[in-house]
């Protein structure tokens, strides 16, 4: 009897590490913004096969990383070699489980050891199922992803007001088609009040709001040629005044008038806020006037916050000249401030663009020998929404 125990103990020790040990995929890491201290890449691996209780990945990067920021996975451990620095991850309670063919997608922000380290270098995506972190193989890996079947195109506003944006879809047909429609989906809710387009058909519903919508063709485009250009102009308003207009994503279905619903790419964390000290002007008695000026990293788009902590409690701040208290800790010692909903142009700002801001203040104590400081913190509301251009260097 003690001997078949044994043999079943050895048994299942056994089949737990086969388990746990899966074979080794490549994933994909795309890069999409590069900021002067941090830079995101999206990672997208393609299951091979089905994984039932977790994973493990191993993002390996070419040059010395500080930290990084991921959502949708958490980080086990970190390990640095002469030549690399690799970050190992596993699974959340939503994506333990996964079906072949399934895409784990998530975005990471990796920050930079150095400022303006450019360009960000390699990062080398491996992925196991089970329990076991990979590593590299001595045998290198395959040069080309898994081709994605489907393409999700992306589309970005090239004009914008307070009130609407333009986009245009310029899709190049790969073979010739006798019908077509289009999904669009955009990433937030727009008006379907005055949807202006010119070479298309669209399917606008009942409700005031929406963010999905089917193109489809007018009679002289119905027949698209191989390698010919499909070209789109269309005119939205926003769902709400003076906010971000929406990204939007399309889909191509050739042969086909019946538009699918599709996810949408999965939004990852965002890079680095901008931040300064404010510069005391004057002050006499309790009373002070002090001025900040924070350069945009990044472009802004729709509403925004400043976060103001002082190092002495502050009774009031008033006479800001381009926006508005919006609120204040208990202790006085930290203010929000917010830009003016009607003020489009400090709602929209192109990167490098300076927020230059000017205000009084009163303190909650009579005044002492220490200088009083600030320190200015900018955040956005939509995030999501502002870009960068790796290439453009701002001016001091």
């Amino acid at each position: 009897m003690l001997l078949y125990w044994s043999c079943v103990l050895a048994f299942m020790a056994t089949f737990r590490c086969t388990a746990a040990d899966q074979p080794l995929v490549y994933g994909t890491a795309e890069l999409e913004w590069n900021w002067a201290e941090a830079f995101k890449v999206n990672i997208r691996v393609q299951m091979q096969y089905p994984v039932s209780n977790g994973w493990r990945m191993a993002l390996i990067f070419s040059q010395p990383i500080k930290k990084i920021e991921v959502w949708r996975a958490k980080v086990l451990e970190m390990k640095t070699s002469a030549d690399q620095m690799t970050y190992a991850l596993k699974e959340m309670y939503f994506n333990k489980n996964l079906a072949k063919g399934d895409n784990l997608t998530f975005a990471v922000v990796a920050h930079k050891s150095k400022k303006n380290l450019r360009p960000p270098g390699k990062v080398t995506v491996l992925f196991k199922g089970g329990t076991v972190i990979p590593i590299l193989p001595t045998v290198p890996p395959p040069t080309t992803p898994p081709e994605q079947l489907i393409p999700i195109l992306q589309l970005k506003p090239i004009d914008e007001s307070d009130t609407g944006f333009k986009m245009i879809i310029d899709y190049q047909v790969p073979k010739a088609v006798p019908y077509w429609c289009i999904s669009l989906k955009f990433t937030k809710n727009i008006s379907t009040r005055n949807f202006g387009i010119d070479k298309a058909k669209v399917t606008l519903p009942r409700e005031p709001i929406c963010d999905s919508f089917c193109l489809g063709p007018r009679p002289y485009n119905e027949n698209l040629q191989a390698n010919s250009s499909l070209r789109l102009e269309f005119n939205c308003n926003k769902a709400k005044l003076f906010e971000a207009a929406p990204i939007a994503f399309f889909v191509f279905h050739p042969d086909s008038a019946q538009c699918e619903d599709f996810d949408l790419p999965v939004p990852g964390p965002v890079g680095p806020q901008e931040s300064t000290d404010a510069e005391l002007i004057r002050k006499w008695g309790n009373e002070f006037k002090m001025k900040l000026e924070l350069q945009m990293e990044r472009s802004v788009r729709g509403s925004w916050k400043i976060t103001l902590k002082f190092s002495d409690p502050v009774a009031e701040i008033s006479n800001l000249n381009i926006a508005k208290v919006a609120g204040k800790s208990k202790d006085r010692l930290t203010y929000y401030i917010e830009n003016f909903p009607g003020q489009i142009q400090y709602a929209n700002m192109k990167q490098c663009k300076k927020l230059k801001i000017e205000f009084g203040g009163k303190l909650a104590a009579s005044s002492s020998n220490k200088p009083l400081t600030a320190t200015a913190s900018f955040e956005r509301k939509e995030p999501e929404y502002a870009e960068v251009d790796p290439q453009m260097v701002c001016s001091p």
